[in-house]
């Protein structure tokens, strides 16, 4: 089984749209949900062989600044980033991670089930062919 690292700060309201939309994509994956970024930074300098994809939920231009610290670590992911809004200052600074897919979270979701499908399902038939 492959596992989904989720960072996500808070749950309540549009985080719990967000983990419905996750889990419905990709519903045969291990979920692994921090709402740190100390935590989060801790899980990903552990083995991440069967992490199929981290999802990063940024909250404000602040959290993407602390998240900066991570990229060279998240580098060998697929990453996923749902921004708070698509101003371009937020989308450049993204880049950074070279995330497969970014999407604002004040835009509609419905790209975000696909995306995720595909994703697993590539990792998945990568993961298995080894």
């Amino acid at each position: 089984m492959t596992t989904v690292i989720l960072y996500l700060p808070q749950k309540e309201g549009s985080g719990e749209e967000l983990l419905s939309v996750i889990r419905k994509a990709i519903p045969d994956c291990e979920f692994e949900i921090y709402c740190s970024l100390s935590r989060l930074s801790l899980r990903l300098h552990q083995q991440v062989a069967d992490v199929s994809v981290v999802i990063l939920c940024v909250s404000g231009r602040t959290e993407l600044n602390r998240m900066m610290g991570m990229a060279e670590v998240l580098s060998e992911l697929r990453i996923v980033m749902i921004l708070p809004n698509s101003r371009p200052d937020m989308i450049t600074k993204a880049f950074v991670f070279h995330p497969q897919f970014i999407i604002a979270a004040d835009n509609d979701l419905q790209h975000l089930d696909n995306v995720l499908e595909r994703m697993s399902d590539l990792y998945s038939n990568a993961y298995l062919a080894h």
